[in-house]
């Protein structure tokens, strides 16, 4: 009987010593991927890049904070979540970039082109979510848009330049030549242009664009381009289009001569511009949380995260400009509004 005892005590402690083997070896395979958590008590660190520190960001940073907060992600608690803005100088961002990346995050967040294609090019080792961008295929940080592979996924700015247009021809029909700014040898400005060109064509306006050059900032010598040439001013996702030095230089030159603007957000609506149908922006910033929880819980890698577009979209109007314009607004547009701003913040 001694000896059985010896025999099954032998077999009971082989079974133990082979079952820990394994779980160490489950746990240190486990502990080799990236998106597996060596510990769940620390706080995930998230960095988020804006392309500038401009009012144009608000909205989608708020979405996102807010978002991540209704999914059990609250900043300060569970995620330790940094914001910092690009000034536009190369060297100087790429330093800012680099302090705030040496502890390799466990997510970073970029809002527009410019953050985005920053972050692209120091081949980050962590994963990305992009938000406010137009084209991330022409930016290279995505195969496609239903299988972007690699680091990158995140969600798009686009609402159809043919639809925004229309929106400011219901406003004002008398609209024929519209001027937008962009960065010169941008592509992905160029290509909304583009696009924006072929649709004006069936809408019988034209549009006249001019290229800024890299890092320089737009003044009225600028804008003194469009004099006779434009009866309407067209903002789009671009620094120099609404960066604050151009955005401040575009509302008072419009002011003074008396042409709408139709607005990138319903953010520049409310500074001054006229009209905008743009994707709700806050609602854009909640649609990256939800990707970006999904990511952070270790259920998805970006690459396999299908690149989304805006889930909202709205009309914003400002009924102080129309008047300052002496546009009378059709009750068929305002009834379709999603915001109506009586007053505004400054600007036109």
């Amino acid at each position: 009987m001694a000896e059985a005892r010896e025999i099954i005590e032998l077999r009971n402690h082989s079974t133990n010593r082979l079952i820990s083997t394994v779980f160490a070896v489950v746990v240190l395979h486990l502990g080799a991927l990236p998106w597996v958590r060596a510990n769940d008590g620390a706080r995930l660190k998230v960095l988020v890049v804006k392309t500038r520190d401009i009012p144009f960001y608000a909205p989608p940073l708020k979405g996102f904070t807010d978002g991540l907060r209704n999914r059990g992600y609250r900043p300060g608690e569970r995620v330790a979540l940094t914001t910092i803005a690009l000034s536009g100088n190369k060297n100087q961002d790429m330093r800012l970039l680099t302090a705030n990346t040496e502890t390799n995050p466990d997510l970073v967040i970029t809002l527009g082109t410019d953050a985005t294609r920053l972050v692209a090019a120091t081949n980050p080792s962590y994963p990305v979510i992009f938000s406010m961008v137009i084209d991330p295929i022409t930016l290279n940080v995505a195969k496609t848009l239903d299988n972007p592979g690699g680091r990158f996924t995140g969600t798009t700015l686009v609402v159809s330049p043919g639809k925004q247009i229309e929106t400011l021809l219901q406003a004002v029909p008398k609209v024929r030549r519209i001027g937008v700014l962009y960065t010169d040898k941008d592509a992905t400005s160029l290509f909304l242009i583009n696009e924006a060109r072929d649709d004006a064509k069936r809408l019988n306006v034209e549009i006249v664009a001019i290229a800024v050059p890299e890092a320089y900032h737009v003044n009225r010598s600028t804008l003194e381009g469009f004099t006779g040439k434009v009866n309407a001013l067209w903002l789009v996702p671009d620094s120099a289009s609404t960066g604050q030095q151009a955005l401040m230089e575009t509302f008072d030159y419009a002011r003074q001569r008396k042409i709408p603007i139709l607005g990138a957000s319903s953010a520049t609506v409310k500074l001054g511009a006229l009209v905008a149908l743009s994707a709700n922006l806050e609602d854009l910033g909640d649609l990256t949380a939800e990707m970006a929880v999904r990511v952070l819980d270790g259920s998805a890698l970006p690459g396999d995260l299908r690149i989304r577009g805006p889930r909202r979209t709205g009309l914003a109007i400002n009924l102080a400009t129309a008047r300052d314009l002496g546009v009378n607004i059709p009750r068929s547009v305002l009834q379709l509004a999603d915001e109506v701003i009586e007053q505004n913040a400054g600007g036109q």
